[in-house]
Formats: structure tokens, C-alpha cells, sequence
């Protein structure tokens, strides 16, 4: 059991960017970045409903697997 958990914890990940599997890349991923979003409400006059979400900051990345 414990040789099996072992050799369970060592697998990789491996990402290749062409189809014969030659060329290894890492997988590339951006960082998230809160943003306010500010919507008007349709059923009271004059108010707003906010919310905070969650968008892909495209300035910043990083890759993994290099």
C-alpha cells in the first residue's frame, strides 16, 4: 500500500505544442485581477447593485512546466 501512494505522488505533467510530441512547451496562465462590476437595478429607480469579480489580468502571466 505505502509503494503505492509513493509512486502515485510522482507523476508529471508534460505539454507538448506539436503533434508528433517533439517540441516540449510549459502551459501558460494568467494570474486573476478583481474588477468592480456596477450594473443598474431594473426594478427601483436610481440604484445600482455591485458585485466584485474575478477576470484574467492579461498584462501579467507565467508558465508553467519550462
Amino acid at each position: 500500500m505505502a509503494c503505492i501512494v509513493l509512486l502515485a505522488g510522482c507523476a508529471t505533467v508534460k505539454v507538448y505544442s506539436d503533434a508528433g510530441l517533439k517540441n516540449e512547451t510549459g502551459l501558460r496562465f494568467y494570474t486573476l485581477k478583481p474588477y468592480l462590476l456596477v450594473e443598474p437595478m431594473a426594478e427601483k429607480d436610481n440604484t445600482v447593485k455591485t458585485s466584485v469579480v474575478y477576470l484574467p489580468d492579461l498584462s501579467r502571466s507565467a508558465v508553467y512546466g519550462y
